[in-house]
Order: structure tokens, then sequence, then C-alpha cells
């Protein structure tokens, strides 16, 4: 039966993922909430959607059985299971089920378990059975301990599911529990417990096969470790480890909120105990610390069942350790670890440790263990890494991560280095890598030996260095010597086909010797055209053509050179001919305030060359530059944030240079470290441009008037913004594969890469920190290398990779929890489409603008696709608001901080958000909070400024009462005090030509407060907003405003109200607050401005009691019918209101107003539908209507439903976001 209320998409945390490997393609099944989706892994697109159970979320799911090679499968079958429910799920493995997206069928309905489940484990053929059959049977352990087992029994249409008590562990309550099969009689169980304690027990169960017969199942308690200071969340039990002459030993993971990870030995589990262990263990239990008492000794120096080694990680608590790998070498165990935490990264750690002879009791079974921290993936935003799959794959293992931000991630980590897909190499010498070929000796050997007979002084090191090819670069060593260095054999100066795929050692070989380059060198290079510049202390000015291997004279200076630039032009760098700056450098000089273009006609005469000379503004160093062509322009940026543009050619055509424009502080007084220049739309005349700086900025500029003789150039910031690393951030560029913006620079020691458009790390490299020389060359080409060079404490480094260390399967949104969001009513174009925004604010102090595109499956993204994160708040996000124009928005957070942001389309970029400004503050260092306001455009002024009247309502019950300009400017034209209560909604509200403010509070009341005296002279209050009279000034002294008439509509705080017309003198309020209950009000506003505010008034409210089993935290009035004439009769109005709470319902109800009555009866209020969402926590809903149709292609394949077509569209906030239909048939 259909229903008003109809699923479309949701982002929510991943809780669970398993990775499927058929022969056509790689799924992903992935849970969120109650839903399991599958995933292409290739391109990211949904497949299919099916939602398994009615309410409670998917914690994981279990694969039954491997596809076997013996018998043909058409199907795979999977248990999933999530709080005490339970289902059975076949996953299509045929290719015309994929290519439909019918993949996910039921194989049997939702069970419900006695116990929350904690982890599962089927019973298969690894035990070497015969015959291939599926397994029937398999093991659950639970919140309290107890191990179930589960039973299949397949029928023609669906299975039945069996459950049965096998027996029960000591009882305890746990957080964590991981089940194995270590022979299909026996099952072994590590339960982590709230108190910090780890359990080992194991299960033997009869070979009889019979039900009935395994209740006379056996327990054995094998090891109760203590030594965790709190509640253990992840544990994991290894496979067995083989060791010389057949011993093996088998451990076990652990870690905790304490923030350690540790293993254990429990290798003794395989044999049965005879019981007197048992009462060792129980009796022990007595006296223990549980870890949250206050004693702080760690009990692993003291305990006799110590851990074989543990370590410290993350930042917050661990929620997993996973066993990957194992190999043995005389003796000692390389064991590598995989952590994921609440500090939303995933750790891998390296476990080293002997194996001795003792039997751990009077002498150690163990020795020299360690446990070191090898590699930090932090690929997620905000908290929390819910869910890891890990994946075999050739030689190397690929880890698919979930996150609360609704990320899917997966990653690489190679079995061992010589397989790994990206090398690190550290030369000590010139000597190392000259005159030698990759066979002479091993990377390793031939790269970190010492040089015997030198001190480290005396070594011939590497100093000044710039590539020349995807692969090869020119090195300046302190000897002089010019080096060609290549990660590749220097006489191919490429990458053979027999490496592709792989990296081969560093080596060079010397191309000429210069006495002038030994105490002094500057480089730069382009290498895309294979050529170098290099300067020396004889101010001569070199050249580098990687085509022959030469290095020339160029010409000799006057002065010596501090510093030169490869022209970053928009010219054909693939035809030189085209252009006669597609191959230019620029030369500065130390104390002048000039530079020099070297322009090369003919990179095969270096004779052909012109030199241009132009002045600079004084103080000027040249960081960074531009050359525009068509515009005959070269843009530059200087060490102290300023900007330069330099005309090179003069009205008449020829070469004569001079500065017209320069902009002081545009990245405040940090260097510009370069400028990229945007695509340019085919009707404007204006250029666009990309600045990145060491202030931690990236800008978009619009430069008008370029090349035009008739006016000088104009520069206008249209879009800033910080990325997550910095302030150290060095360059810029569009990834020609992509289209993907990339930012790199420095944060800390390490060399960060970001990908800006989908929000992830690309290179993340300890290497020191920025104060160093460091280049960094990404390919443009398939291939995808990445390197970067860099020295440190005396040695050079060279890092290269050549595929992608990690790929975003399916974007996300906010990491933390969506606080509240509003959708733009006008819509702005992106990607050629006219698109919804809509604003979020959450508690990570962001806001992100999201479009909402239902028919974007077939792309690694929801719905909801992320443009442009915001983040210049300190705290979590209050309130957001979009302006009804739609340029302007809006938002508030503690500390009393108040942001306007300016939005803009930008063509070649996509939306441009400045933060045009902040609202001053009522104290110094306020930590108020300003929970809601309202905002009203005033018109009548110029298009060029824009004015608001802005209402603020603030914790402290404080009102404040602002007029913004766009200039801009924010003038306090009132305040008032409410009463002592924190204020939680005000809004304007207008009758004729009064204006007033509705407040609500924490003590359940609303508050009318009249503003139309505070307002200035020169605004005119009309029936359609206000107005601005030709002369607008705003008085010095604010006036102060009170509260006339209050009105109780909650029993306690008003969590949510929303307000809309009746009419033109009444509104309707609902409410709802932290009394579970629905108030649904009408009040009648004065109709003159000659009249007092309580004039003509009157209000009545109906309330609903136990609306929702919680706190009612979001409303919308989402649909309305006005009040009409009929004929003779007149028809009443009605709404359609939608709310939702903690409860996680979401309810449509439809109120009828009797404008004849004059008490609570007047308003009649029905429930329509009331359906489940996966949203936690929810703080919002927004509501839009579709302005296209959405169905295209999509129609097609049976996406988008008669009923999605015809209905308006809800969007639910809170821990994630879910879209929604609401269908219009029903109202």
């Amino acid at each position: 039966m259909s229903c008003p209320f109809e699923h479309l998409d949701a982002c929510l945390p991943i809780t669970a993922i398993l990775v499927l490997g058929l022969a056509s393609a790689r799924i992903i099944l992935k849970g969120c909430g109650p839903y399991v989706l599958a995933i292409d892994e290739a391109s990211g697109a949904l497949l299919h959607r099916v939602q398994v159970f009615e309410r409670n979320t998917v914690h994981g799911i279990k694969l039954a059985h491997e596809p076997s090679e013996k018998v043909e499968q058409h199907s795979a079958r999977c248990l999933v299971w999530g709080g005490q429910s339970l289902r059975l799920l076949d996953i299509g493995m045929e290719i015309k089920r994929i290519s439909s997206g019918d993949l996910i069928s039921f194989a049997c309905p939702e069970y419900s378990a006695p116990d929350w489940i904690l982890d599962a484990a089927f019973v298969g053929d690894q035990f070497g059975d015969v015959e291939y059959a599926p397994p029937r049977r398999a093991c659950l352990i639970t919140a309290h301990n107890v191990l179930l087992g589960l039973e299949l029994e397949a029928s023609e249409t669906l299975t039945k599911i069996y459950l049965y008590e096998i027996n029960k562990g000591p009882k305890s309550v746990l957080y964590s529990a991981d089940v194995a099969w270590l022979s299909p009689s026996q099952i072994l169980v590590a339960a982590g417990t709230v108190f910090g304690e780890i359990v080992v027990w194991s299960c033997r169960l009869p070979l009889e096969s019979d039900l009935s017969t395994l209740s006379n199942s056996s327990v054995s308690l094998h090891h109760l470790f203590t030594g965790h200071e709190g509640s253990i969340f992840g544990v994991d039990i290894s496979s067995e480890i083989t060791f010389s002459e057949g011993v093996t030993r088998r451990l076990l993971a652990s870690c905790s909120d304490d923030r350690t990870i540790r293993v254990w030995d429990i290798s003794d589990c395989t044999s049965p105990s005879d019981g007197s262990d048992n009462s060792r263990l129980l009796g022990a239990s007595a006296p223990r610390s549980t870890g949250f008492g206050g004693s702080t000794l760690d009990e692993l120096d003291i305990n006799e069942e110590a851990c074989i080694t543990k370590a410290w990680g993350h930042t917050s608590r661990i929620w997993g350790a996973y066993f990957l790998d194992a190999s043995v070498s005389d003796g000692t165990a390389s064991i590598r670890l995989l952590s994921r935490g609440e500090d939303a990264t995933c750790q891998l750690w390296d476990l080293s440790a002997t194996l001795g002879p003792g039997d751990g009791k009077d002498s150690p079974l163990w020795s020299n263990a360690t446990l070191k921290n090898n590699t930090i993936y932090d690929f997620h935003s905000g908290k929390h890494i819910w869910s890891i799959a890990i994946s075999k794959l050739h030689d190397s293992f690929i880890v698919y991560s979930g996150g609360a931000d609704g990320r899917l991630m997966s990653f690489d980590i190679a079995c061992n280095t010589a397989s790994s897909a990206s090398l690190r190499f550290r030369v000590e010498s010139v000597e190392d890598i000259v005159h030698q070929s990759p066979s002479d000796s091993s990377t390793s050997d031939r790269l970190q030996r010492p040089v015997s007979g030198k001190k480290a002084k005396q070594r011939e090191r590497i100093n000044r260095f710039a590539f020349v090819s995807e692969c090869c670069f020119v090195a300046i060593s302190t000897e002089g010597r010019v080096v060609l260095t290549c990660i590749s054999d220097p006489k191919t100066a490429e990458i053979s086909e027999a490496n592709s795929n792989s990296l081969c050692p560093v080596s060079g070989e010397v191309i000429a010797t210069e006495e002038s380059l030994k105490s002094y060198s500057v480089i730069s290079s382009h290498p895309e055209l294979g050529v170098a510049m290099v300067g020396d202390a004889s101010c001569r000015l070199w050249c580098y053509r990687h085509a022959d291997r030469s290095f020339t004279l160029l010409t000799q200076l006057e002065r010596k050179i501090t510093a030169t630039f490869a022209v970053n032009s928009n010219a054909d760098q693939h035809d030189p001919a085209k252009s006669r700056f597609s191959l230019s450098f620029l030369a500065s000089y130390g104390g002048m305030t000039e530079a020099d273009l070297f322009i090369i006609n003919d990179v095969s005469s270096l004779a052909d060359f012109t030199r241009i000379r132009f002045s600079l503004p004084t103080n000027f160093i040249i960081t960074s530059n531009l050359l525009i062509e068509s515009k005959s322009c070269l843009i530059l940026g200087s060490r102290n944030g300023g900007l330069v543009v330099v005309n090179l050619e003069n009205s008449t055509g020829s070469m004569e240079p001079h500065i017209a424009l320069h902009v002081l502080r545009l990245h405040e007084k940090d260097a510009i470290t370069s400028i990229v220049r945007l695509p340019r739309s085919e009707n404007t005349e204006s250029e666009s441009i990309l600045t990145t700086g060491r202030d931690g900025y990236f800008c978009v500029h619009v430069l008008t008037g370029l090349g035009a003789a008739d006016q000088s150039p104009t520069l206008q910031t249209v879009h800033k913004t910080s990325p997550p690393f910095g302030p150290n951030i060095e360059g810029a560029y569009f990834d020609k594969m992509t289209n993907d913006m990339i930012l790199f620079g420095f944060k800390g020691t390490d060399f960060i890469a970001w990908n800006e458009s989908n929000q992830t790390t690309v290179t993340a490299l300890n290497c020191g920190g920025a104060h160093r020389s460091w280049a960094y060359n990404s390919s443009q080409n398939p291939s995808g290398r990445v390197t970067f060079l860099w020295t440190q404490a005396s040695a050079f480094h060279i890092y290269s990779r050549t595929t992608s260390s990690h790929k975003t399967v399916r974007a996300g949104s906010h990491g933390r929890e969506i606080k509240t969001m509003d959708i733009s009513d006008r819509g702005f174009h992106v990607d050629g489409k006219k698109q919804k925004l809509l604003a979020t604010g959450g508690e990570d102090a962001t806001v992100r603008v999201f479009t909402v595109d239902e028919t974007v499956a077939s792309t690694p993204s929801t719905s909801f696709k992320c443009l442009r994160i915001l983040k210049k708040h300190a705290s979590g996000l209050q309130h957001v608001k979009w302006s009804s124009c739609g340029r302007f928005l809006f938002t508030s957070s503690a500390c009393e901080e108040f942001f306007v942001w300016r939005i803009r389309t930008i063509p070649g970029f996509g939306i441009g958000t400045v933060c045009e400004s902040e609202c001053p503050e009522s104290a110094p260092k306020s930590d108020l909070r300003v929970t809601s306001f309202d905002v009203m455009e005033i018109s009548g002024g110029s298009e060029d400024e824009v004015k608001f009247l802005i209402c603020m309502a603030y914790s402290n019950s404080m009102v404040r009462l602002f007029v913004y300009s766009s200039g801009p400017s924010f003038g306090l034209l009132a305040k008032g005090q409410y009463t002592t209560n924190c204020l939680t909604h005000i809004s304007f509200v207008q009758s004729e030509s009064n204006l007033s403010l509705i407040t609500g509070a924490t003590d359940g009341h609303i508050a009318l407060w009249d503003i139309s005296d505070a307002l200035p002279t020169t605004l005119c209050i009309k029936q359609d907003g206000l107005e601005q009279l030709p002369t607008f000034e705003v008085s010095i002294e604010p006036s102060t405003i009170g509260w006339h008439v209050r009105h109780s509509i909650q029993q306690s705080s008003i969590k949510e109200m929303e307000i809309t017309r009746i009419s033109e003198t009444k509104l309707l309020i609902v409410g709802g607050g932290d009394d579970n209950a629905m108030s649904v009000s009408q009040l009648t506003l004065p109709n003159s401005q000659t009249q007092g505010i309580d004039c003509d008034h009157s209000f009545s409210k109906t309330s609903f009691p136990q609306a929702h089993a919680s706190a009612i935290t979001a409303i919308s009035i989402f649909r309305q019918h006005p009040a009409s004439t009929n004929g003779s009769q007149e028809t009443t109005p009605q709404f359609n209101i939608v709310t939702s709470g903690n409860d996680q319902r979401l309810k449509l109800w439809s109120v009828e107003i009797n404008s004849l009555g004059h008490d609570g009866d007047d308003i009649r209020v029905s429930l329509l539908d009331n359906a489940y969402t996966a949203i936690a926590d929810v703080s919002s809903i927004g509501k839009f209507t579709l302005s296209e149709d959405p169905r295209g292609d999509e129609e097609k394949a049976g996406n988008v439903t008669l009923a999605a077509r015809q209905s308006d569209r809800l969007v639910v906030c809170g821990v994630g976001m879910d879209l929604w239909a609401l269908n219009r048939e029903y109202l």
C-alpha cells in the first residue's frame, strides 16, 4: 500500500562493510541505518538498496560461504545483523542482475534474537569437506556472553532460521566480541567486557549434528586478561602463525578507550580444559581492578597472564584492531595490525616478537616484542570510523573504511615493500646515484649505505633541483656538478615498458660541472617542455634542455639572480611555435625594483630570445606568477601578500611594460605561492584566477579590464576558504583526468597534497616541514606518477608512487551531527543545471553547501553533493539561513559569532563563497550563543549594495536588531531583554504597516515584540516587506525594545517553532519541545500602526501531548491550502505539517483552521502518516518543490517512481541526511 512518505536516499554513518569479489565486478555491501546498499567498487555507482530491518541499524554483514570454483553459483548468501535483528540476503552474481540493479533479495524474513548480537561466524568448507555445500550452521555471540546457534533450513521459497542457545560464558556485559570456529566441534570466543576485562573461552560441541544434542556442549574458560584501563571496544582472534618444526601460535588483539592496543597469546585454547583453570580464573576475579577505580597501576607488569606487548595509538578511543598478515623468519614473527578509532583515522601497526623456548610461566615465552605505529590513514572527516573490511587482491590488501561522515573509502596496503606502488629513497651523497645502473646493487644498500672514508660534512650533497620530465630532474651539487637524475635508467629517461607498474632505482649522470655553481645556484623548470634555467654566483644564466641533455649558457647578466621562475602560461605547451610566450622565465635580483622576463622564441636555438625589463613596487619580492597571453598581462605575487598586474604592451602593441594594478595584502602579509588561471566563460571578458598563500587560504578573484586601453584593471575576491592543512599552502592545480582541484603544502612536519573537490588527502609524507628545499611534480598522464623531492638532515630524499594510494568510493557529508539546515528558495546554475542549494551547519564547526540531485546514482555521490565547506566558526553551528535573493548565507554559533557569506557562481570553478562580514560582539571575549536569527531584505537600494534587517536571539535572553549593508557594515538599531531564560527562536512577523518579533524561549512561552518605532525613518514598511528611502542613515544610539504580550505553548523548553501566515493578520504557530507535545496556535496581530500591540489581539492554542515519544526537535509546515470562497461557502485554510524528534519518527499532520471560531476548538489536527527515519538526533527538516522533472534516464531504469515524480521533497538532518518524497496525491 502506498504512503505519503516515500524514502528516496540517505547519507548515513556506515556501520558495516562486506566485499564480494565476483567474476564480472567487485561489489561492496555497506550497512547504513536499516539499509544495505550494493555499490560497484570501480565506479562508485549505487546498484541496489534494500531496507533489511524495520528499525534496527545494521551492525554486521557476514558472508555465509566464499564463491566456489567447484560449482557454478548464481548467488552468494550473507547474514546481516543489527541489535537483536538478523536476516539472510541472497546477492545475485549474474551479470544481468547486476546490470538491472536487482542484486539483493531476501532469503528469509526479519528474525529477532533474544539479545544484542555482537558477532557471528559460519562453519564452512574451510575444514576440508569433500563435497561442497553451503554451510547450514553458524554461531552468534550476544552482549551477555551467551553463545547462540543458528541453523538454516531451506525450502522452495524462503529459508527458515532456527535459533537456539548453545552455552554461556562467564556472566558479564560485553562491548565487543569475536567468535571463530577452530573445528566443526569447537568454537572459540574472545569477549571484551564493559569493565576492562577480556574473557577467552571455548565451547565444544558433540559430533552429532542433531539440534537436540547441542545442549550437551561443554565450556572451557582459558584466560581472563586484565590490564586495560577502560572498556574493551574491540577484540580480534588471529589465524594460526606457523613457526619452525610445525610450532603454531594464535594471538589475540584488543583495544580500549585507554587508547592502547595490546596483543595476547591464546595458543593454548585449542586443547580442552580439565576445569582446574576455570576455578582459578573465576576465583581471581574478586579483588581485581576493573579499570574504573582509583588505582592507576597497570596490572600488566605483575599479572602472570601478561600480554606480549602494548602500544599507545590514536588521539581518542580505539574502536577496533585487526590482524592483517604475518610472516616468520629465524623464529621472529613480523605481524601487521590495522586499527580504527574515534579520531576518524585508520592506523597500521608493525608487531615484531621472537618466540623463545620458555613455557610462559617460569620463563618468558616471547622476547623482544615491539609494537610500533607504521602509517596513519586520515581520509575521513569529523569523528569515528565505524566499520572496516579487508580484502586481499594480488600482492596487496585493499582496506575499505566507513565513517560517521557517510564516506566509503578504499586504500591499499602492500603485502611487502617489493610489491608497494610507492617507494622512498634516501641519498646521502651524489656518489650514491652517479654512474650506477639499476643492477649494480640493491636500492636499500645503494641509497642508505654510508660513504666510506668521508665525513658527512665532506660529502657532495644535492643542493638545488627541479623537474624536467615526469620522472627526471636536474640537480645541482655542492661541488658544482649538474646531475640528471631519473627514477629509471637515465639513458632512456622514461619508464620502460617492463617497469611501467613499478619504480626503478634512482640513477643519474653528470651533465656538466661549473665552478660558479659550487657556492650558489638557483633553478626553475618547465617539466612539460623539458627545460630548466639555472643561475650561478657569476651572474650567468644557464639553460638545460632535456631533449639533447645539453647545458648551455644563455646570457651574462649584470647582477646576481636571487630567484628564477618558470612563467605559468596558458599557451599550448606541446607546440611552442604557436606562442611567443610558451617558453618564458622570470629573473629577479636582490635589492632591485626591477625584474626581467626572458622569452625563448626557439628552444632549439637559445640565442634567439627576448629580454623584457619591467619595474616593480618597492619591497616587492616575486614568489609566483601567471601570464595571460591573450591580454598581454603578467600577474605577479609577492612575499608580503601583494599582487601586481603588469601590462606587457601599450596601446600601440609595442613592448612597454608598466604596472596596471597593485593590490596590497591580498593574502594578508604572507606570500602568494601560486597563481592559476580558471577557465573563462565565452560571454565575458573578465578573467578568474586562483591564488594560494602561506596565510592558510586559497582564493578566487575576478579581474576585469585586463588589457583594455580605456580603463584600469580591477580585482574582486569572490571565494576564500582554507583547507584542513596549512598554513603553508604552496600551490594548486586541476587534475586533467578528473578536473579535481588539488592543493599542496605543509602541515607541521608533513607535506600534504589535498583533493579539495572530494575533501580527501592525496599524499601525506613526513619530510620535516616547509623550511627546506623541495619540489613536487604530479603527472597529468594516465600513469598518475607523483614525485616529491626534499632535503632533510643533510640528506636528499625522493618519494614516488605510480598509483593513487586511496579512492573515494562513495562521498559523505559532515563527520559530526548536523545541528541546523536551510534550503535556498532560489536555484543556482551548477554543472549546467539549475539546482537547489542546501546549507548545513554541524557540530564540527563547519558549514557545508550541497546540491540536491536525485539523478546521481551512477556517480560516487549520494543525492547530496557537497560543493563547498566553509570553515570560520570556532564552535558548533546554531543556525543557518539563506537570504530571499539566494545570494547571501547567514550563519551563527557560540561566542557571538555571526557571519555573512556572499555566494556567487564562478565559471570554471562552481560556487564561490566569501565571508563578507561578521557582526560585532556585545562585549569582548563573549561566550554567548546566537541561538536564532531572522533576516528581511530591504528593497530600493542599488544592485551592488544590498541591505538586510537582522534580528538575533541570544542565550542570555537578549534580543538585538541590526541593519546590514553589503558594503559591508553592521548598524545596531535596537536591543532588549526578555527575562533570564535562554531564547531559542526569533522571527519577523508583519501585519500591514506594523513589524514585530516573535520569540520562543526555554520557559515554554512565545513573546510578541513591536519594533516598528525602532526602525529608522528612512525605512518604509510596505505590504511586501521593507523599502529603503533615498536617504538612509542609522542612528548612533540604539533604542530599547521590549516584549508586550506572551503566551505559553509548551510545558517546558521550546525546541523548535515554525510560523506561517493564515491571513493578513493571523498567524499559525506550530511548536515542539521537551514535553514531547506538539502545540498548534493561532495568533492575531494588530491591523494598523495606530493601534497598540494589545488591540485586536487574540490567541488560541491546541496541544497534543505525546505527539512523539521524545522531544520534538524539527518542524516544517510543508504545504498550505489558503482559505477560499466556493460559491456561497468559504473553505477553511488547511496546512500539512511534518514533525520529527529523538524518537526517529517522521510524522505528517493535517491542520485545519476554523476561521469562525474563537478558541482552541477552532484548530483540528489529524495524523496522516508515521514513518521511521534512520537519522538519529534529528535537528531540522527542510522542504523544497521540484522545479524540473527528475525523470530523464533514471525513469527508464525504474529508479524514479510515478509517486516520487508527483511529490515535494523533504530533507531530514541530524546524524546524517535523509531525502524523502511527500506524495501530493495524499494531501
